[in-house]
């Protein structure tokens, strides 16, 4: 069965919940950030270690993975200035 777009945006959403850039990287093929939030969700992990609250501060980076999972959209291919300037010239030549 074929994911469609709601339910690969809702798996991006929960796995960056539960491991920051998981989403990222595993469901929308986007490695960089993926590994962005990965490095600064384990930096802030150790660095708060036994700090009284740090789950707090782990949590924002989750949070913000899962954000970042949700409000991604995929550019559709062909819709950079280079296609529109092609389209353009192509109906200028079909119109002559």
């Amino acid at each position: 069965m074929a994911m469609t777009r709601r339910s690969r945006k809702i798996l991006a959403i929960v796995s960056s919940l539960v491991i920051p850039g998981l989403g990222q990287i595993a469901i929308q093929k986007r490695t960089a950030i993926g590994l962005v939030l990965f490095t600064v969700g384990v930096l802030i992990w150790i660095a708060t270690a036994g700090v009284p609250g740090s789950l707090y501060i782990c949590a924002v980076v989750h949070l913000w993975s899962a954000v970042d999972a949700a409000i991604y959209t995929r550019k559709k291919k062909g819709t950079g200035k280079g296609s529109q300037a092609k389209a353009t010239s192509k109906s200028k030549k079909k119109r002559h």
